[in-house]
């Protein structure tokens, strides 16, 4: 069994950045030790850690992947128990560990996985009768739809294979190592709308931004609107631009009475207005 775990660490205040030793491990209410990292049973720190590259201050690792160094397999017992948190101690490289505060909960989501069929209870837990006449009356009507037209299966079969392709979950590398799924239903999406065409075209950079990160964009119907951002480690601006895709050309935002410079920041576009929201700054988080 994996759990998919994402988490936000500081130091000294601010997010951290790099490579960082991280030590697991999942407790109950009272603070018993269920699971550690390390395979141990026994209460306390896991002895071995694992190496996870951390990207302004957020990490993600796959609980109980055993192909991952210092991993042990997690199993579905650890949710026979109705309060458990994961626990973790973190290194930022001076050969300490400390231990994060306040544990995490796994909530819902992980207990789902104890979830059964009907096909897997016992013979007579669930019967007809024992169901409501509204989710009766559908399981009539879909069971005196039976035929089907040899097109249909055809159509069937083709949107089956379609939805096998969606499914398929790929690990993906990037933002300096951390992994995230390219199977975007199994993360909690659904594909609503595809693009016509499958082609890039580049945009003139004439009188465009300077290159950065961490900035934020938005649509306002005819144009994009870039702002703020971080330019190498600590040069986080306060400017921004559109781009209009009419006419194919970037206009400066203007820089009279702007927000405080900063990255990784919210920003929403209300009919005219943008609005720009919390992020990070040269002294920490706004």
């Amino acid at each position: 069994m994996l759990i998919s775990f994402q988490g936000h660490v500081l130091k000294e205040s601010r997010p951290f950045e790099g490579r960082g030793q991280f030590k697991f491990a999942v407790v109950d209410q009272v603070g018993t030790t269920l699971w550690r990292n390390d395979g141990v049973v026994g209460n306390g720190e896991p002895a071995q850690s694992i190496g996870i590259q951390v990207v302004r201050g957020v990490f993600s690792v796959t609980l109980g992947d055993k192909s991952i160094t210092n991993m042990a397999v997690l199993t579905a017992g650890l949710f026979d128990h109705d309060h458990i948190s994961i626990r973790i101690w973190f290194d930022a490289g001076d050969g300490v560990f400390e231990q994060l505060s306040p544990d995490t909960r796994i909530t819902s989501v992980g207990f789902a996985l104890k979830a059964k069929t009907i096909d897997e209870l016992p013979d007579g837990i669930v019967s007809k009768e024992s169901l409501g006449q509204a989710l009766e009356n559908v399981i009539d009507s879909n069971t005196a739809k039976t035929g089907i037209t040899p097109a249909q299966a055809d159509a069937i079969d083709s949107n089956t294979a379609k939805v096998a392709v969606l499914e398929q979950s790929t690990p993906i590398s990037g933002l300096n190592g951390v992994f995230v799924s390219s199977n975007l239903q199994e993360s909690g999406y659904t594909r609503i709308h595809s693009l016509s065409g499958d082609s890039w075209s580049s945009i003139d950079a004439t009188n465009g931004p300077n290159g950065s990160y961490g900035q934020a964009s938005v649509w306002d119907g005819s144009s994009m609107i870039i702002w703020g951002g971080l330019i190498g480690t600590e040069n986080y601006i306060r400017t921004g631009a559109t781009y209009n895709l009419a006419t194919a050309s970037w206009s400066e935002i203007t820089p009279i009475n702007v927000p405080s410079a900063r990255s990784s920041h919210s920003a929403v576009c209300s009919d005219s207005e943008l609005i720009v929201w919390s992020g990070l700054g040269s002294n920490g988080l706004l």
